[in-house]
């Protein structure tokens, strides 16, 4: 459904099949949407009818000789949109279609370079994504992991996706000034379960478990607070570091490797 690859070329994506799992019962709604720089491209999200699952593991085949479940992108409609200089991010979802949440989800980077712009390109010529097989885990949707510090922003895992917020400055900087206006901006990056599961894995592989509450100097001197938030299968908790002009307890190595882990995870989507 949506906008029909005719009068112009662009490019179009044809799903041949999707494995579901552990989802018998459910509604759930196949969607294809589209972001750049962090940001949804709302208007170029296209869906198909929601349908109920039946089995367990269940099989949707489809057939490219009935245009079934072939999402068109023509090339205006992307550059109306975005910019066609740079990289675009598809997504083909699995969303639960009573509650709208998102069950599981694949990415493929699409560069103009791959995009016909001839207006007479011969569509049966145009590569077909690979099959992927969207197995809904429930527990990585319920994860939380989020890396905090008063003047730089957060970093922060939620509902499988990583949200960036970070101060700009008016003149274009990026860090928080007393003398400078500035706003909070946010962007956020859908995840894969193996980018989710690799920072599970470094928190995991840690001492995290066995740190205290907080740390750095007494909460009645003058302090700059860095926080870090994981809630996962052993439970929920914060630890809290507090920077001082000296003294107080050392900063926990484990504020290195999440917040590297979370940046790391970050620099891959950029």
């Amino acid at each position: 459904k949506g906008t029909d690859c005719i009068d112009e070329a662009g490019f179009k994506i044809f799903i041949r099949e999707i494995t579901v799992n552990n989802l018998k019962g459910r509604n759930i709604q196949f969607v294809f949407n589209i972001m750049q720089n962090g940001e949804w491209l709302e208007n170029l999200k296209l869906s198909l009818d929601p349908e109920e699952v039946l089995y367990d593991d269940s099989v949707w085949q489809c057939s490219i000789e009935k245009d079934e479940w072939l999402f068109c992108y023509p090339y205006s409609q992307l550059a109306a949109a975005g910019n066609t200089q740079q990289a675009f991010t598809g997504y083909m979802m699995v969303m639960d279609a009573d509650t709208n949440k998102v069950l599981s989800r694949e990415r493929v980077t699409i560069n103009i370079d791959d995009v016909y712009t001839d207006q007479d390109a011969d569509y049966n010529e145009w590569d077909e994504l690979e099959e992927e097989d969207m197995t809904y885990r429930g527990n990585y949707q319920d994860i939380i992991i989020e890396w905090r510090e008063a003047t730089e922003g957060s970093l922060k895992i939620e509902n499988g996706i990583l949200y960036h917020t970070y101060a700009v400055e008016s003149s274009g900087g990026m860090s928080v000034s007393a003398n400078i206006e500035y706003q909070y901006v946010t962007r956020e990056y859908p995840l894969s379960e193996s980018d989710i599961k690799k920072v599970l894995d470094i928190i995991e592989n840690s001492n995290w478990a066995k740190l205290e509450k907080s740390y750095g100097v007494s909460p009645d001197e003058r302090f700059y607070p860095e926080t870090i938030h994981v809630k996962n299968s052993s439970g929920d908790k914060t630890v809290t570091y507090r920077s001082g002009q000296a003294g107080g307890t050392p900063r926990p190595k484990e504020f290195n490797l999440i917040h590297k882990a979370l940046k790391d995870l970050l620099d891959s989507y950029k």
